[in-house]
């Protein structure tokens, strides 16, 4: 497995070979990055499948208006784990905004209103 720290790289992302020729199979398993080389590349890494999405120093993605929380949900993910030693302040709507990141599905807004759905069998 190679894993590609792309922190020290800044410019030359776009001058690495990802993908084998003719394919968009990747030539890596793992990625480790910073959030500014995500949101600079965003367009690129977003492009991408991904099997798990695992985010350190997750407090970050505690406003759901921010430009990393919008970046990283467009990544199409199978799994996604956030890590954090920060605790919640008080507040339902970070709690929420947690929770809909990592389950967009189930953490809903309707109408500015942030809820739970509720399933239909209920």
């Amino acid at each position: 497995m190679l894993v590609l720290t792309l922190s020290f790289v800044g410019t030359q992302i776009r001058q690495f070979e990802w993908c084998y020729s003719g394919s968009k199979r990747l030539k890596f398993n793992a990625i480790l990055t910073t959030y500014e080389i995500v949101l600079k590349d965003k367009a690129l890494l977003g492009s991408l499948s991904w099997a798990a999405l695992l985010v350190d120093e997750a407090h970050r993605l505690k406003n759901d208006d921010s430009l990393l929380y919008k970046a990283l949900m467009e990544f199409d993910t199978n799994h996604r784990l956030l890590i954090t030693g920060t605790p919640l302040q008080n507040s339902l709507k970070e709690l929420w905004s947690l929770l809909h990141f990592i389950m967009p599905n189930k953490y809903v807004c309707v109408i500015g209103q942030c809820v739970e759905e509720v399933p239909k069998n209920a």
